[in-house]
């Protein structure tokens, strides 16, 4: 498990979103930023696993793009989310 507030709120967002095909480009977004976030705790192993699924899922969506995860930016996974608003 992350620590930390924002830690908190990724952990959050996996739980709800769970393995829904119709939430795979939010899944992606989150297992991206649980990515950068468990590297630069030292918590390598665990950020190997969300960087696989991370890259996986994108892949799904975007076949043509075979740039590594260090190369990708919140950009390229923000891009593919429906952000609602009142």
């Amino acid at each position: 498990m992350l620590t930390g507030h924002g830690s908190v709120l990724l952990e959050q967002a996996s739980r709800i979103l769970g393995n829904h095909s119709h939430f795979a480009p939010e899944i992606a977004r989150v297992n991206f930023k649980k990515w950068k976030v468990l590297q630069k705790l030292g918590r390598a192993a665990e950020a190997e696993l969300c960087s696989r699924e991370a890259l996986k899922i994108h892949r799904s969506i975007h076949a043509n793009d075979k740039r590594s995860l260090e190369e990708m930016t919140d950009d390229d996974f923000d891009k593919d989310i429906m952000f609602w608003s009142r």
